[in-house]
């Protein structure tokens, strides 16, 4: 059994709901609303990916960083953000961006 198979399912259905609800689209909101660690809260995400119950996207910014009044605070310049979504019925479980 890999790790992933021991989440538990009421876990992986909270996981789920929150994300659905948006209280939790990144690793670290789901890990904080669920009450378990960051290396838990990852097993969850690739267990629900795993299974075609989300899709990994990135985040992204449409606005050019030289006209960005947030471009000194911007983590999205420095690294791509993953977020996590609920996928579609019948969705694949790959990644956007």
């Amino acid at each position: 059994m890999s790790r992933v198979d021991r989440a538990p399912l009421h876990l992986l259905q909270r996981a789920l709901q929150a994300i659905k609800e948006g209280r939790a689209r990144t690793d670290v909101e789901l890990a904080r609303v669920l009450g378990v660690g960051l290396e838990e809260a990852r097993l969850v995400v690739a267990a629900l990916r795993g299974s075609g119950l989300l899709r990994e996207v990135y985040a992204s910014c449409a606005s050019p960083c030289e006209a960005c009044p947030f471009k000194s605070s911007c983590v999205l310049r420095e690294q791509r953000l993953r977020l996590y979504v609920a996928a579609e019925r019948g969705g694949s479980a790959g990644r956007e961006g």
